[in-house]
Parts: structure tokens; sequence; C-alpha cells
């Protein structure tokens, strides 16, 4: 497949296999095959799609698989309605999906569902308690051994701690974010904490580094062909030499 990112071969490998189930009357995997596309759709920024997604995931789900379905769906469905401007709907989903999630112990539902509405607090303006549901994240992750969404858990809180101010706080998890997300090659989540981190002011973040991360950010979000590409080419030129007033990206 002649795609450049990863994770838009991913979505044409998945868009193949939802064909194929469409076509041999499968609805079990073509509800998966749905709900997968949504978390990709999602973490390429396209909130329309990854809802309409999620709502066919549902809609294609049958017998004691719907309950599941709704739970894992609805968390995408929450945090996509979040970027789209309906905290109300938002907050809806994730409180269902979180309660799905607790009835049939789905903790790395739990994990994901916690972390999500962190970012809708965030949205919202109450950071504190993005802060708690992204603390209540990793808590869970450390209780179930369950570290593989430790990445972009970490990224998020980073992000939340600069939106409050709080810059030392966030330059240590987008720090630990970042080195992780090497270690397992999630370009995605490289390149959202490396604009973080870039956007903090110095001294918390010297201008040399800051430079480097936020041309490293432009160069990955490029190659995912996201719209971020342009924040952090904005955020370098405000912080290369010369460039007066660099402030927080985030």
């Amino acid at each position: 497949l002649h795609v450049r990112s990863r994770r838009q071969r991913q979505m044409c490998i998945r868009d193949r296999a939802l064909e194929h189930a469409a076509a041999v009357g499968n609805s079990g995997i073509e509800s998966l095959q749905w709900g997968n596309l949504a978390v990709l759709r999602q973490s390429l920024g396209q909130y329309e799609e990854a809802l309409h997604c999620a709502e066919r995931a549902m809609e294609r789900a049958s017998g004691t698989d719907r309950e599941e379905t709704a739970a894992h769906n609805r968390r995408v469905m929450g945090e996509a309605r979040a970027w789209l401007g309906d905290t109300d709907g938002a907050f809806a989903d994730l409180q269902e999906a979180l309660a799905l999630s607790i009835k049939l112990s789905l903790a790395g539902n739990r994990i994901y569902v916690h972390n999500s509405l962190g970012n809708v607090h965030r949205i919202s303006g109450n950071w504190g308690r993005a802060v708690e549901e992204h603390a209540t994240a990793l808590d869970l992750a450390d209780s179930v051994g369950d570290h593989s969404g430790d990445a972009e858990i970490l990224a998020d809180l980073g992000i939340t701690y600069a939106a409050a101010g709080r810059d030392t706080e966030a330059a240590r998890a987008l720090d630990k974010a970042l080195r992780l997300a090497e270690e397992r090659d999630e370009q995605y989540i490289r390149a959202k904490a490396a604009l973080a981190l870039g956007g903090l002011p110095a001294p918390v973040v010297d201008d040399e580094r800051a430079c480097a991360l936020l041309a490293s950010a432009e160069r990955l979000l490029t190659d995912l062909e996201l719209s971020d590409a342009k924040l952090a080419r904005e955020a370098l030129e405000r912080r290369s030499p010369g460039a007066e007033d660099p402030s927080h990206v985030w």
C-alpha cells in the first residue's frame, strides 16, 4: 500500500477488512472493524469520521457483544465530540462508557475512559479535575499491569499541566511520554509530546532544545499528514533566534 504514514496504512488495511466482512455478511467482524476505524480516524484528528465509524460499530454489533462494543465506542465518540465543541455530549458518552466498563470488568477501557475524561475537562477549562482523571488512568494502569497507554496518558497529562501554567510538572510528564513513545515507536505520541514540550517557555525548556523538539514535531506531523504540522511550524518560527515573545503552543 503506497501510503506514507503507518496510521494511514493501518486505515487502508482496516478498510479492506471491513469490505471483506460486509461482503461475507459477518456483522461481528464488521462491527469490530468499524470500531478500529473509529479509533484510527480519531487519532488522525478526523473527528466527524470517527463519530460515524463508532456509530456504525454499535449498529452492527449483536447479541452479547452490544454492551462491550458500546463501552469501547462511546469512549471514542466522547472524545471526538469534545474536540468538535460538544462537551455535554462528550461527558454523557464517557460516563456511559465508564459505567459499562465497570459493569463488564473492562479495565483496559476504563484506563482510556479516565484519560479521555481528563482531556474533556481540560477542554472545558477544569484543569484540576483533568489532572485527577489523568492520574486515575495512570493509577489504574499500575494496578492492572497494563502500561500500553502510558505514553499517551503522560502526554495528555503534560498538556493539561501546561494549560494550567504548571510548566515544571508539564515538562516532567512530557519528557517521560516522549521517552516511552520513542521506545515504542509511537509516532503520533512522539509528535504530540515534542510539540507540547517545545512550547514550554524558557528556562523550563531552553530555546535550543525547544527548536529541536518543534522541528522534530513538524517532521513527524507532516509525515502523518496532520494539520498540527502547521502549529509546530508556527511555534518553531516564534521560538527561533530573533523571534519575540515565545509562548505556549497548547
